[in-house]
Formats: C-alpha cells, structure tokens, sequence
C-alpha cells in the first residue's frame, strides 16, 4: 500500500529519540514544530491513485540526546479508489526506544474540520513482518480506518515519533527523505540541532537544501517546495541514482569514530569463556584441516550449517552481538552474533580476523556519504588466509569453496579495528563457476534423422540454488512429485520419453534439476546448432520521461551464466564446427565461447559474465540503436562432404509413416523433405516427398512442400500443379503465399512476385521486410515511384533498432533507380546518425564502391580494421570490395586471407573467401584455392560452385565458368547470380540469344543482381 509505506518511512525519517512506550500517546505538537499553513483546495482532479498530497510536512529536532520526528501530510480524497489505499493510516514504531505521539487525524469536509480521534481510538497491533524471515524487529502499529470517509474529504493527519539510541555512546544522525512517489503541492522539510553541536550535512540530488541559520539556540535547514513531481529515475539505474532528495545529517567526525564505537562489542562477543565448548570445536578443526584456508572453511561451515538464522532486531540487539558462547549455545543468531562466533573460531585457529560493516542496498554510494551507523544494516568477517584476503558471510548456507562466499555486491566495508581511518574497498571476486548453468549432453549417434538421447542439467548455485532447494524441499514429497510432473508435462510437446528429477548437490553447494528425454529435431535446414552455445544480444529498452535519463545502466556484476555441451553424432561422417571460438566484450558482458570437434563428437561451452558493476549510457544507446553482428554468429555443426543416411534413420522415416495422426505424419514428411533438401539429398527427398504424397494426399502440407523441392530444382510447373492441389485442401494454409513467391521468383515474373508480395501484406500489414522487398519488386518491374513509397511506408512501419538499416536500403534502391544525388545525401545523413554502426558503415562502403569512389570507400575500410576483428567480421566482403576498389589489391586479399584463417578448413568460410574476392576482381589464384577446397568437402554444393564460376568468369575461362554455372544450378535452379553468370558466360561463347534470356530471367529473380558482377569487363 503505497501511503502506508510513506508514513512508515516518514516515521524514520530522522531517525531517533526516545524513551519507550507500548501505547499511543495524544498530546499537541511540541512547540518547537512550525504548523504549516494549507491554502484552500484547488478543483478535483482524479489521479491516478485516487487522492492527491495536498501537503507533506517533515520536522526533525534533536534535543537532549532524543531526535525527534514529526510528520504532517494531508491529502484529498479525489475517487473511490482513494478512499481505500489513501484512508488508511498505519504508523510504525519501536515500543522498546521510541514513543509515538499522534497530535491530530482529522477529516476536512466543506472547509468544516472533524476530529477523527474523538470518535475513534487506534488500534495497536503487534505485526512482525519479518518473522517468516526468522527477524523480530519489536515493531507496533498504529492503525485506524476513519470512518464515513467520502470523495471530496481531505485527511490530516499530523504525529511525532521520538527516538532514543539504543547503542551505548552512538552520537546524532540522520537520514532524512522526500523522496516521494506522487506529487505533492506543498513540500517541507525542516532539520534543526543545538547550535553547538559539530553538524555535517550533505544532500543528494533533486532539490536545493539551502545552509544552515541559527534560530532560538538552533542550526535550522528549512527547505521549502511548491508543486513538487516524483522523482523518477530509470530503473535499471545504480543504486545511487535512487538516493535522491535526501538530507544527510551526521555528528560523527569520521568513519574511524564508528570504528572504535562498535569495535569493542565484536571484540567482547568474541571472547570465549575459559571453559567454552568452542575450545573444543577449534581444537577439533585444527586437528582436521592442515593451512589456514581448509581451517577457516571448516569454521565458516560450522557456523553456517550448525547455526540457525534468527535475528531479535529490538533494543540494543539490532546493534550489539550476542557473545559468541551464547550463539553457540543456543545455535541461532544473527548476522552480528554468527560474526562474532565466526570471529571467535578464527581467531582461536591463530587466523588474523576482523568484523566488518556493509550495506546490502547502497554499496555504491556508502563512500559518498557521511559517516553513520544507519548506513550499514549487515556484517561480515575479514580473514587474512595465507597472504590473502578474503570475506566470510556466517548467515550464508552451503559455502563450499572459498572464492564463492561474500558473493553479493557489498563494494565497501567498516573494518571494525581500533585503528581504522575509512571505508575499505571488497573487490569482487572473479567467480571460479558461474551461478547458473546448463548441461546438455547429446546422444545422436544413431543418425541426424533419428530422435536424439538427451539429458539436460540445469544447475542453479548459490542463493538461488539454496532457495531453490528450501522451497521444493518444504512442499513434502507428494507436492513435490506434482512440482515435477508439471515441469515433465511442459515438456512433452518438445521431447518424448521426458523424466524430470531435482536434488541440492552438497559437494558442489548447487541444486540441479535433471530433464532426460528423446529430441525430435535436431537437424534445422542442415545443421546442428547447440541452443546453449548460442548468445542472445539483451533486449535494450530505450527510456522515456524520467529524471536522469542519462545515468549508467547497472548490471549484476560480477555475476555470469554459462551452457556447455556434449553431441554425439554418427560416426563415419566429416564434420565441421561454424563460429566455435568467440570472445567479445557488449554491453557491460563478456561473452567467450570454446568448441570443437574430435570425429564425430563436439564439445563445448559458452559463458556470459558481467565485467563491471555498471556500463555509461552513451555506451548503452550505442548498442541499443545497433546490432551487433557478434550474437548472429552462432555456433552450427555441419556434415562435410555428403551425408548417408544411417540404418536408424530409415528406421525413424518409417516409424513417422506409421504415426496414425495424419497431420503430424505430415509434419514429419515436411522435416524430412526440408532438411534432406538442405543436405544437398535431392533424390532422397523427392522420394520422401513423392511417399508423402502417396501415403497422406489429404494433407495440404505435404503438396506444399514438394512444391518447395520442385522450385528448387527447377520443376515449376510441377510446383504450381502441388501449390494449387494444397490450395485445394487447404486454402488457409499460410506456407502457399510464400510457396506462389517463390514459384513466381523462380519464373522470373516480377509482377506476380508483386502480387505475391501484397498478400502476404494483408496478413502481415506494415511488415518492414515485407515492404522492403516488394519495393525492390517495383523497381524490377520498372515502377520507380511505387517502389520509393513502399520502401518509406517501411521505414514508417520500422522500429528504432531497424530504422537506420531500412534508410541503408533506401540508399541502395534510390541509386538502382538513378536518384544518385539523393541517395548520397541519404547516406551521409545515416551515417552522421549512426558513425560506429558497422553495418552502416558497410552500407556506406558498398554506396561508395558502386559510385566508383574507391578512396573514400577505403579510408573507411581502414577505421574499421582498428576495430575487434569479430566485430567487422560480417563486414569482410564489403571491406574487400572498397579496398579493391581503391587499387589496394594486397590489402584486399589480406583481409580475406585473415576471415579464413578463423576457421580455415570449414566449407562455408572457404566459399564466402572465394566469392569476396571473386566479385571484388583480385586475388584470383587465392580464391580459386579456397573454391577447390570447398567443394572437394561439399560436393554437391551448388552455392561453392556458383563462387568458382563467378571466379572464372573474371579469369575469362568461360567454358569452365558455364560448367560450375551449369551444375550449381543442376542443384538450385533459383540462383539468380548463377543463372546471370551463366548469360554472361554463354555472351561471351558467342550464344548471345540465349545469354540474354538467362540475363532477363536472372534480373526478374533479384533485379539488383547485375551489381555482383560490376568488376567484371564483359558485364551487361
């Protein structure tokens, strides 16, 4: 309830004076305290809380060694809503040090005021809302529901909480908030001191606190605000940022006085009595554990496990321990008593250790502010262990290695010695294993078509992981069973034969939950790509109407997450691992990948861990506004060579046509026809289309997809025959709109490409790359200006993160239809907007190479090649070109020389090198190695023998260049730049008639292709 949470931070506002007093006390305001002076109310606006802060006042007096709080806050009730969450009052306070003095409640109706408390009493309760996490905080509460409360009333509700320190020689202080969160129309807040006290002061951002005056014997700050807004600041933002309209008050000259006031507390916890257990207990892990770093681990253990966590939080026992006999004796404590019983064993091991201070929410900006004892609300151990440093926590549960404990983000600490000065900094520690991680081992050594073993072990370690554990322990093993079934329920859509179990591994301190299974799919369009080894770029959230929207972004230092893998595959085949080795710095993470391949088995593993606690904004939109081509860069298993299908995949083929679900034997006739396909398995794919159809022609499914495999290998009429049958069957089947633009591509004809293009348009209006390629469609059909409008009704339609790639588009079609001096200015205004993208500056390299402006396009290539080579890896083709462009041939094939020797022996890689340097016009004698060398490891790859042709072409072997045309497109009839390569070639043998009409057909493909062969001397 948003007010209750105000009024019982505002009752803490200053923090402190008292006696005791478990009842409320009515009494009128102390006459030190300035009433405040309310101007009639303005007209009724509902809000959206259903009441407004017409005043909220704040006046803290210290005096005779009490702080006393006063608070004032009057509200108008604005609808129905208010009435409820705003007519609540419920006010807090510690019965053992501080009295609560409530001077008025009254309702303001028409100008007329009622006395609330004259016909109604408060009630007291007795609420420990900690208690469940085994805290007694002492606290009471006055609650009271004013009765007959309407729309249009105001509540004024004005009290006094007076403080008295519980710990023995603690001096003044205070934190003082106005930090509220709904706007308020008049703002005080006052804090005033005996003038001879040595006050500091310091204030957060937010508002202006003016100096100090004296008045009446006082120091006195007054701030006054009018028509204040909340100050919100971005969520995401430090801690720090959070700390705003905050008045700080401290009478302690340093954090050295903290030091020696609490210093001998820890120091008398921790002594043992002559004749304590724990002498035996020390005596015992000596003789158990030889060095110091076994010894402190065996005692952070003892305390941790053999210690329950139960904190009495009243009186001087929210700050002074409990001896250390007493905690053992009882077996509970505290942090500050588990600290001293911590201390008390490592220091009877000889272990040089001290108590330390720390907050658990304002670790950043505890060296900002001034010294007080409220700044810390938890406390640890410093141990030095063996020359090292290190930070125990007692109240943790399951430390079982060093590095691992004092996990959380504390970043500074009190040393409780008698000679300590400041703050001392705790450096994170780098973790030896990361808090989450999954295991995926993978058994598909059957073949790639037959549902593979999987076991998948998610490993949560730990507070996560001991929370975990607790919760599914705690439900009984009944509920516990059901927790799992649903989780193996969830599951059963994806895997068969799914068992789910969950146990807390000791030894590791981890909960881990195991899933075994059968995977259906494993191959996607030829490959194996393992879901853990993948990086998935953060989703970045771009901030809107808050205060500060510049601050840093916060980040979850130094925490990090990981996958690693395990793949059988069959034996007896080549394979080959794309995008293995990564390693990039984005976005305040690392992210490192390692994997390879031995025979037929990949390992590997991918971690993503925070390197530092937050990153600058600037750096954050710079990644918001782009996309970094690291994350596409996916780790992928390809089958060198050609595939033979395995024994167990026949077996699995038939099992599927036995499934007597015929839309699902319909979806695995589609998978098996897609991926054979992908495989370069023409004929065993039109088999399985040509059995599908047989075994299951009620099914629109299956036309569709043979139509798919007719199109690639040319057979168009045969394709439409299938399309319209699966038409027939199914005229709602979404796959037929793609399948008649793919046919209608194939043909070349545009305009029915275009009306394709339409209809996929109604269904998905304002789709960006929907638009785009229709506009490309237009021009190809010799319609300029509708493809100009549809390329800016995309950029209307696109997001902020595909905007500026949309304007890159619009630079290239703006320059096929002859707007050159438009597209130019186009392309410096992205350019200008977006200076680092890489792929706008790829766009703008590409601009420049087609405009014959090599210098320009290569003083860009150079700033790139100062860049993170996996950054500007996507870029390489480009960066080719607008080198080659400029006449810097060597530099041209250095750069591609360096892309292959990535990963030199894959077959994807060695194609992509031939092909750059192919239509770049250099290295000619390097490209045609690569070309043989991938197609020696893929065969049947039309894509490879395209690139070869391509290089022939430019070497003027025209014969040669018509044969690698030829059988790339024996096996991908619609290649466009294939089927242009091969007119060219055929123009050049003196075949002009038919050269034209691959030229035509090719255009009517992708009416762009003709710019893959500008560098080329017979291009047309």
């Amino acid at each position: 309830m948003l007010f209750r949470m105000m009024v019982s931070a505002a009752a803490l506002l200053a923090a402190s004076s008292a006696w005791a007093g478990d009842q409320v006390i009515l009494a009128p305001a102390a006459p030190w305290i300035r009433s405040a002076q309310v101007d009639a109310p303005r007209a009724v606006e509902e809000t959206e809380i259903g009441y407004r802060y017409r005043l909220y006042d704040a006046q803290t007096r210290f005096e005779d060694g009490v702080r006393h709080s006063y608070v004032r806050y009057r509200i108008l009730m604005t609808s129905p809503q208010g009435l409820g969450d705003g007519g609540v009052i419920a006010l807090d306070w510690s019965a053992d040090h501080e009295d609560l003095t409530v001077h008025h409640v009254r309702v303001i109706r028409q100008g007329v005021e009622i006395e609330v408390l004259d016909t109604q009493p408060f009630e007291i309760l007795r609420r420990e809302s900690g208690f469940e996490n085994s805290m007694v905080m002492g606290l009471l509460t006055a609650a009271l529901h004013p009765a007959d409360l309407r729309v249009g009333d105001e509540l004024d509700v004005a009290f006094t909480v007076s403080r008295k320190e519980p710990v023995a020689d603690a001096r003044p202080e205070s934190l003082i908030s106005a930090a509220l969160n709904t706007p308020v129309e008049q703002l005080r807040v006052t804090a005033s001191w005996p003038q001879a006290w040595d006050m500091q002061v310091r204030s957060t951002p937010g508002w202006t606190v003016p100096a100090p005056r004296r008045r009446g014997g006082f120091e006195e700050i007054v701030v006054d605000m009018a028509d204040v807004e909340p100050y919100f600041v971005p969520t995401d933002a430090p801690a720090r940022f959070f700390k705003a309209r905050e008045l700080e008050l401290s009478t302690y000259g340093g954090w050295g006085e903290l030091a020696r006031l609490m210093t001998p507390h820890y120091d008398r916890a921790a002594t043992l009595a002559d004749d304590s257990p724990l002498r035996a207990e020390i005596a015992r892990i000596k003789a158990a554990h030889d060095g110091q770093r076994d010894q402190a681990l065996a005692a952070l253990r003892l305390v941790q496990d053999q210690v329950r966590y139960l904190a009495i939080l009243m009186g001087e026992g929210g700050w002074v321990p409990t001896s250390a006999d007493d905690v053992w004796r009882l077996r509970q404590g505290d942090c500050k008593g588990k600290t001293a019983l911590l201390l008390a064993l490592l220091r009877g091991l000889g272990i040089d250790a001290d108590a330390a201070l720390v907050t658990t929410t304002d670790g950043d900006s505890l060296d900002e502010g001034l010294p007080r004892l409220h700044a810390f609300d938890h406390v640890l151990v410093r141990a030095q262990l063996e020359g090292e440093e290190y930070w125990l926590d007692g109240t943790r549960v399951g430390d079982r290695v060093l590095e691992r404990t004092a996990f959380a983000p504390y970043r500074h600490a009190l040393v409780l010695t008698p000679d300590a000065v400041n703050l001392d900094d705790i450096p994170p520690l780098a973790q030896s294993t990361p808090i989450n991680e999954v295991v995926e081992i993978v058994d598909a050594s059957a073949g790639l078509f037959v549902p593979a073993t999987l076991t998948l072990k998610t490993i949560m370690r730990g507070e996560a992981g001991r929370q975990a554990a607790a919760a599914m322990q705690s439900m009984g093993p009944a509920a516990r069973q059901r927790r799992l079934d649903t989780l193996r329920e969830s599951l059963d859509e994806k895997m068969k034969e799914v068992e789910v179990s969950a146990a807390y591994d000791e030894a590791e301190a981890a909960y881990v939950i195991t899933v075994t299974g059968k995977v259906p799919e494993l191959l996607v369009y030829g490959t194996v790509t393992p879901a853990y080894l993948r990086f998935n770029a953060p989703a970045l959230n771009k901030r809107t109407g808050l205060v500060l929207p510049d601050a840093p972004h916060a980040t979850e230092y130094p925490t990090a997450s990981a996958g690693r893998v395990d793949y059988h595959l069959p034996e007896g085949m080549n394979y080959s691992v794309y995008g293995g080795q990564l390693t990039f710095d984005a976005i305040g993470l690392r992210f490192n990948r390692q994997a390879s391949i031995q025979g037929a088995r990949l390992t590997g593993y991918a971690s993503a861990a925070a390197v530092a606690y937050e990153i600058p904004h600037e750096a954050y939109e710079k990644a918001r506004l782009s996309v970094d081509p690291r994350f596409a860069k996916q780790a992928a298993i390809s089958v060198n060579g050609v595939y033979v299908p395995t024994a167990g995949d026949r077996a699995a083929w038939a099992a599927e046509e036995q499934e007597t679900d015929a839309a699902k034997r319909a979806g695995a006739f589609e998978i098996r026809i897609r991926e054979l396909s992908a495989l370069g398995l023409y004929d065993e794919a039109a088999k399985a289309a040509d059995r599908a159809i047989e075994t299951t022609a009620d099914q629109s499914a299956v036309w569709a997809a043979r139509a798919s495999l007719r199109i690639t290998r040319g057979d168009f009429e045969g394709a439409e025959a299938d399309l319209d049958q699966a038409e027939t069957l199914d005229p709602a089947n979404e796959s037929l709109a793609y399948g008649r633009l793919s046919l209608a591509r194939g043909r070349g004809d545009t305009r029915e490409a275009i009306l394709a293009y339409t209809r996929l348009l109604r269904v998905t209006p304002g789709d960006v790359n929907l638009l785009q390629a229709r506009a490309f469609a237009y021009f190809g059909a010799g319609l300029p200006d509708r493809a100009v409008a549809d390329m800016d009704a995309a950029l209307k339609a696109a997001g902020d993160d595909a905007k500026l790639l949309t304007k890159a588009q619009k630079v290239s079609l703006l320059g096929l239809i002859g707007r050159t001096e438009e597209a130019e200015a186009l392309s410096l205004a992205v350019l200008t907007e977006a200076p680092d993208q890489v792929s706008i500056i790829e766009s703008r390299i590409d601009w420049l190479v087609e405009q014959k402006r090599g210098a320009e396009a290569a003083a860009l290539v150079r700033d790139l090649q100062k860049r993170d080579p996996g950054e500007v890896e996507s870029a390489t083709q480009t960066m080719v070109a607008g080198l080659a462009a400029a006449g810097d041939t060597d530099a041209a094939v250095a750069i591609a020389q360096a892309f292959i020797a990535s990963n030199p022996e894959h077959p994807d890689m060695l194609n992509a090198g031939c092909w750059m340097l192919a239509l770049a016009g250099v290295g000619l004698a390097q490209a045609e190695t690569w070309c043989d060398a991938g197609l020696a490891a893929q065969p049947l790859s039309g894509a490879i023998a395209d690139s070869r042709g391509r290089l022939r072409l430019q070497q003027g072997r025209h014969e040669e260049a018509l044969a690698d045309f030829d059988y790339a497109l024996s096996r991908e009839a619609v290649m466009s730049p294939a089927r242009y390569g091969r007119g060219l070639a055929l123009i050049s043998l003196g075949r002009e008639a038919e050269g034209r009409e691959d030229l035509a057909l090719a255009q009517g493909q992708s009416p762009s292709v003709a710019r893959l062969f500008r560098t080329y001397a017979g291009a047309r």
